[in-house]
């Protein structure tokens, strides 16, 4: 785990040292244990010469480009006596964010051209792989990472990150090069970047809360790398990136299995994958929610490494009558013979902690999850926990959420099975919390005709909502998109939300929260072996006949986690009643509504008219919308965004 940033300068650019100082100072919290860094530069005959320096100490520095320079800050014990901060291979000199748990396989694959020495860090191992099979060869890495390479015989600088966004990485191209950074404040150390806000995502941000999707961000000079991507950047032209995609997943496949055999190879591929993710540590931590996927990761850590491992889990339960599945973790937790810690939230310390918290995401936050989440990392990080398990991704891949029911529903009908689909409506109806009336309403919405949908005011018109500035968005080229019909199937709706949306922000979410604790966080679902696999597999086998989600998984679980979790029809997660805290915090809320009322892409009057809804209770999406604007309009107190 480390923060890693640098720059690219073209030809007379100026590579500014103190500037890398302090990209790399704010990226501390991500790195405390030490610090280096590396340059390659054209000399006046034209040769390119490297400098390394493992401590940032002493060393000499570029003045001018043709220019790269990257630096890392590092976490973990021993260091600077522990693998270097920054890695080398042949001539190609990186730095890495993020763990590597098939190093040894990786190496394995790789010729023996005796460069690679023995005690190789997995840095140097991924430097190996990218230059005997270039990006494609970083499919094949499993663990989340982002890795910044200088090649100084083709004198680029490449940025790359790991197929599923389990890391970061953001870039910015500035006057005479680019610069590149973990997080994008520490961007913000280079002078003069423009804080504009990205109207289009603004936009987003206000409809859906997401803004986790293509190459930008909230702020207009600022880019990600995309998932799955590699960045050239050219020594001579830096404001000129050129992307191209590693991975791509494979939709089409079908394993053509039984739902037994199926259940059979996926638990064998999750097993290893969970081997493979607990390494050597002997003390782990685990988001424990109680929930099938929490649970599953659990059972089998302890399944695999037995008492030899120090497990500990982490749960919350909000209190006051909110939906809670406490009592299912501390079963789990007790069948395991794992140490539980429960953190129940009091509201009052939401606004001492609120700020804190913005500079923590360095982007706004969509619900009061996100705090409990960060307190929970920071319980881990007092108790000196190194890493921590989640299961991320399940829930995309295997189909937990509502609108599930209606998608497989109108696979059933498209392909002509109305019986099957008639007794898939009757059997699943008796879901805890999903009614027969939301999925019909979401069967509609995915297989009615746009006109007759329009007709029936089943579609949202291409109209702003109430509460947004028409005008605002309308001189900044923002139009609202008219609901389509989706004429996907399953499969391809699940990939979706795993590969362009959801997924993606929940994951940015954990990181910034893991790295304000200098935790790692592990994702066994988020190995490509468990990913291409469940993406081979038929939609009945993700949605059952009765309307089970994650059939397949439960199945493959079978005998190592609970039954009485595996048996679970409901979802409930870290709930927060939302509504509930904003009312209890109202002298908080109204301070916020001066600063909300402010800004130029709401309707101040919206924002009144929301805050009344949510004290007389008319609806809990009125409280989500108003924190999403408190959110919002912190963010841009705080980070001086330029709203314009």
């Amino acid at each position: 785990m480390s923060g890693i940033a640098g720059m690219v300068m073209g030809r007379g650019g100026f590579a500014d040292r103190t500037v890398l100082d302090r990209m790399l100072a704010g990226l501390n919290h991500r790195g405390p244990d030490g610090q280096g860094f590396a340059w390659s530069a054209e000399a006046a005959d034209g040769r390119v010469e490297s400098f390394v320096e493992q401590t940032l100490e002493t060393g000499t520095w570029p003045a001018r480009g043709p220019a790269a320079a990257i630096g890392r800050a590092v976490l973990g014990a021993g260091h600077p006596s522990g693998p270097p901060a920054v890695a080398s291979y042949r001539t190609l000199l990186g730095v890495l964010d993020g763990e590597i748990h098939n190093a040894t396989a990786l190496r394995a694959m790789l010729p023996d051209d005796g460069q690679l020495p023995p005690t190789a860090d997995e840095g140097a191992i991924l430097l190996a792989v990218y230059a005997h099979l270039g990006p494609s060869g970083l499919a094949r890495v499993v663990g989340g990472f982002a890795l910044a390479i200088i090649d100084p015989g083709q004198r680029t600088l490449v940025l790359a990150r790991d197929p599923y966004s389990v890391k970061p990485l953001f870039y910015a191209t500035v006057e005479g090069g680019a610069i590149f950074a973990s997080e994008i404040r520490a961007l913000y150390q280079w002078p003069g970047l423009s804080r504009r806000v990205d109207a289009k995502r603004l936009y987003d941000y206000l409809e859906t809360s997401n803004t986790d999707h293509g190459d930008a961000t909230l702020f207009r000079a600022v880019r990600q790398v995309r998932a799955g991507y590699a960045l050239t950047i050219p020594f001579l032209s830096p404001s000129a990136p050129l992307a191209s995609r590693y991975h791509v997943q494979d939709l089409g496949g079908d394993s053509g299995l039984s739902i037994t055999a199926a259940a059979r190879e996926l638990r064998e591929r999750f097993l290893e994958s969970v081997s493979l993710h607990l390494r050597s540590d002997p003390r782990l931590g685990f988001a424990l929610s109680g929930g099938v996927d929490s649970s599953s990761i659990v059972a089998v850590a302890r399944h695999l490494r037995g008492a030899r491992l120090e497990m500990h889990g982490f749960t919350c339960a909000a209190g006051d009558g909110a939906p809670s599945e406490l009592r299912f973790a501390e079963a789990v937790a007790s069948g395991s013979d794992i140490t539980l810690h429960t953190w129940i939230p009091d509201v009052r310390e939401l606004p001492a902690d609120f700020n804190h918290l913005l500079d923590v995401q360095g982007e706004p936050f969509t619900s009061p999850t996100i705090w409990a989440q960060h307190r929970l990392l920071r319980l881990a990080g007092e108790l000196e926990i190194p890493a921590m398990f989640g299961g991320q991704g399940s829930d995309e891949m295997l189909g937990s959420y509502d609108w599930v029911m209606g998608a497989r529903l109108a696979s059933l009908t498209r392909a002509g099975r109305w019986f099957e689909a008639l007794r898939f409506v009757l059997a699943s109806g008796g879901i805890p919390g999903r009614g027969r009336a939301a999925m019909l309403r979401a069967w509609l919405g995915a297989t009615m005709p746009g006109s007759l949908r329009s007709a029936l005011g089943r579609q949202r018109p291409a109209a702003y909502y109430d509460y947004m500035d028409a005008d605002w968005f309308r001189t900044r080229g923002v139009e609202p998109a008219e609901a389509g019909t989706e004429r996907v199937n399953l499969r391809q709706r699940l990939h979706r939300t795993f590969a362009e949306a959801h997924l993606q922000a929940m994951l940015r979410f954990e990181d910034r929260n893991a790295m304000a604790a200098s935790i790692e966080t592990r994702m066994p679902f988020l190995a490509p072996s468990v990913v291409d696999f469940i993406f081979t597999l038929p939609e009945q086998y993700i949605i059952s006949r009765d309307g089970s989600r994650k059939s397949v998984f439960r199945l493959a679980m079978r005998g190592l986690t609970q039954d009485a979790v595996l048996d679970r029809r409901d979802k409930i997660g870290f709930a927060m009643p939302v509504a509930e805290w904003l009312i209890m915090l109202k002298p908080w809320v109204e301070a916020r509504l001066d600063v909300i009322r402010g800004i130029r892409a709401l309707r101040p009057e919206a924002v009144d008219r929301q805050w009344r809804g949510v004290r007389e209770g008319r609806s809990t999406a009125d409280a989500f919308l108003l924190w999403r604007w408190i959110s919002l309009a912190t963010w841009i107190e705080r980070y001086g965004v330029e709203i314009g």
